[in-house]
């Protein structure tokens, strides 16, 4: 692709040329072309004057990435400038902002910065898989003598968003603790038949309170 800045004219560039007042022949020349093709990589500028001046240029194509980070993907059938895409997650999680904010929209296009729109502080929220742990632990159900003590412990590993923290639900009641904490109860038989469960505090679960919650659990007391 040759261009002579002296007389030129583009619907897909903008070229301007500043003389210096310095010794001659020289002069600035700034060249932006805000969509290349493939096959218009290299570029010859050239100005009429009498310097004769001719400089060979070669341009580095930047597109839109489709990975980007926190398991979010562009999904396009082309990259350049003004593609249009799609957002989606990876790993089947859902479109966050950083901040807490959903996007509301996953459509997108390729600007000139070789960026997608709205891709800053993005990312792919889901919540962790979660497990009760307590020696009295058998199938579906809690066994534990009246009067003893229920030791639980709440584990999951970390995902975006991460947490540091545990609920426990015994019926209609929670209890919060640091991830990987005891909980202890010590039941009366009031406590028997109520249903036991823990959930991992994250921003995810915050806003859907039935994510990242282990089964439910019986709880049986055995009188003494």
């Amino acid at each position: 692709m040759a261009v002579d800045t002296s007389s030129i004219y583009s619907d897909r560039a903008d070229v301007s040329m500043s003389p210096i007042p310095a010794s001659p022949p020289s002069f600035t020349t700034q060249l932006t072309i805000v969509q290349v093709e493939e096959n218009e990589r290299l570029v010859d500028l050239g100005s009429g004057g009498p310097s004769g001046f001719r400089q060979h240029l070669e341009l580095a194509i930047k597109n839109c990435s489709s990975a980007l980070p926190y398991n979010v993907v562009a999904n396009a059938t082309s990259r350049i400038f003004n593609s249009i895409g799609r957002f989606s997650c990876s790993n089947g999680g859902e479109l966050f902002y950083s901040n807490g904010t959903v996007k509301a929209s996953s459509d997108t296009t390729c600007l000139v910065s070789a960026k997608w729109s709205g891709q800053d502080n993005l990312q792919c929220w889901t919540a962790p898989e979660v497990n009760l742990a307590s020696s009295s632990l058998e199938g579906n159900k809690l066994t534990v003598i009246e009067g003893d003590y229920l030791n639980l412990t709440c584990n999951y590993m970390d995902v975006v968003p991460s947490g540091n923290t545990s609920r426990f639900f015994v019926g209609n009641v929670s209890y919060t603790k640091s991830q990987g904490e005891y909980f202890t109860l010590t039941p009366t038989r009031n406590h028997s038949g109520k249903i036991v469960s823990c959930q991992a505090v994250t921003p995810y679960t915050e806003v859907y309170a039935s994510r990242g919650r282990t089964p439910n659990y019986k709880l049986e007391v055995l009188c003494k």
